[in-house]
């Protein structure tokens, strides 16, 4: 994830990092800033004014993981959320 000017990685992972571990009920982003202890501020510009493709980026995810697994015929990946 890199824009013309800056590479947005950090904050990407940040981003995730809040989906995954900040309760479901409570998930907005200043809940999720104070999880993973990050500026609020940086995080709302981060999912307002970057321009990366969500579609994109579960395209990148789903390509990376089918080679890292191998392309099977029935195969899958399961997460546990435990």
């Amino acid at each position: 994830m890199k824009l013309r000017t800056s590479n947005v990685l950090g904050k990407a992972y940040q981003y995730v990092c809040g989906l995954l571990f900040t309760e479901k009920s409570k998930r907005n982003i200043e809940r999720m800033s104070e999880q993973n202890d990050q500026n609020y501020q940086s995080q709302q510009h981060f999912i307002t004014d970057s321009p990366w493709s969500a579609s994109d980026v579960i395209e990148i995810v789903a390509k990376k993981t089918n080679k890292t697994l191998g392309d099977a015929k029935l195969q899958g990946l399961l997460i546990d959320e435990s």
